[in-house]
């Protein structure tokens, strides 16, 4: 088993060390406010709290940003990344949304009676749906029942799973599929993930495969260094060298994506799919059991896509469901388009994403 590890850690050149430093270096280089961080990271950064990390005992890997004038009764912003991503991510939203007085995880680090706003995007959109079905209350072990967090908020951000796959009669046969596509089918049905074929190709070459997809899917990354310097690095280079080593780290829920979502083709397109989608009612259906036993605390759904987001090709279904939990469930649930915006909307046109977030309507 150490054999296996440093050779993986030889051949990609990256050790869990490595993307604790190159999370780090992300944050503080592109994030003004201060942050705490798991003790797993005191080998790669000071427990300085100005700017840098104060540790917190934790086996999850999470970030906690504090707000620099935290107001009172605000509520607890969680944001969930998508498949294949981390919490670096969303570096661009941090200081605006914190600026707004909220306290800012990037984890599952609740507290009982904490009132929380949970932003998901993507896959993590997904399954921020899904906890929001099917979160239950909390006990203690006293067998004491106690309030779990009061989640009051759900952002969904380009999420996967409102459209329904086709149906068997509606999906295009294998033979019939053009060979990329089948390509994809089969190394899907595999479970090859994108991330076994980075960690194959090593190191150069695999950061360079990282380069060109982060700079050909996000082109408006800066592409200059913000400070002169040999170590000085720009926004595409730290974003790069971050999603490298997330990408070459040892296989976890990657390995989730055969179970959860699948590829399809039909006549109206192709894309992936839930394989337990929201929409249809499903979702109106797991929230309408939760408010029945008064156990929804759920005062508001947004679904968000971009203007131009390959996953937007779920909106008419997303529409449907919102449309049906306003009227059975008595939830402000809406769908919105940011223009200027693809799959990464974060990234994309973060003032409107933070503002989405931050407005009731």
């Amino acid at each position: 088993m150490l054999s296996s590890q440093l050779i993986r850690q030889w051949w990609t050149g990256s050790s869990h060390a490595q993307l604790l430093h190159a999370e780090h270096r992300l944050l503080t280089s592109l994030v003004k406010s201060p942050f705490r961080k798991p003790s797993a990271s005191q080998d790669v950064a000071s427990p300085s709290r100005e700017k840098t990390n104060e540790y917190i005992s934790t086996n999850i890997n999470f970030v906690e940003f504090v707000a620099p004038s935290q107001v009172a009764g605000l509520p607890t912003v969680i944001l969930a990344h998508g498949f294949g991503s981390g919490l670096g991510f969303f570096y661009r939203n941090i200081d605006d949304l914190l600026n707004s007085g909220k306290l800012l995880h990037d984890g599952n680090i609740f507290q009982p009676g904490e009132d929380v706003w949970l932003v998901g995007h993507s896959l993590g959109g997904y399954l921020a749906a899904r906890y929001a079905i099917r979160m239950k209350q909390l006990q203690h072990k006293n067998n004491a029942t106690t309030k779990g967090p009061i989640l009051s908020k759900l952002v969904l951000a380009s999420p996967v799973g409102f459209q329904p796959p086709p149906s068997v009669h509606e999906r295009i046969p294998n033979s019939s599929l053009p060979p990329a596509f089948r390509i994809v089918d089969a190394l899907w049905s595999s479970n090859l993930t994108p991330q076994a074929l980075i960690r194959a190709m090593g190191s150069t070459r695999g950061r360079n495969a990282i380069k060109r997809a982060l700079h050909g899917r996000i082109p408006h990354l800066n592409k200059s260094a913000s400070q002169d310097g040999p170590d000085s690095m720009s926004e595409l280079d730290l974003l790069a060298n971050y999603l490298y080593h997330v990408t070459v780290a040892p296989a976890s829920g990657e390995y989730a994506m055969n179970s959860l979502l699948e590829p399809a083709a039909s006549e109206a397109g192709a894309g992936v799919y839930a394989r337990e989608p929201l929409g249809s009612g499903t979702m109106t259906a797991g929230l309408l059991r939760k408010v029945n036993t008064q156990q929804s605390p759920l005062k508001s759904l947004k679904v968000i896509f971009g203007d131009h987001d390959w996953m937007r090709f779920n909106e008419t279904a997303a529409r449907r469901e919102c449309e049906s939990i306003r009227s059975n469930c008595k939830i402000a649930a809406s769908v919105h388009i940011i223009p200027n915006a693809g799959h990464h909307l974060y990234l994309d046109n973060a003032d409107s994403f933070v503002n989405h977030i931050l407005d009731d309507g």
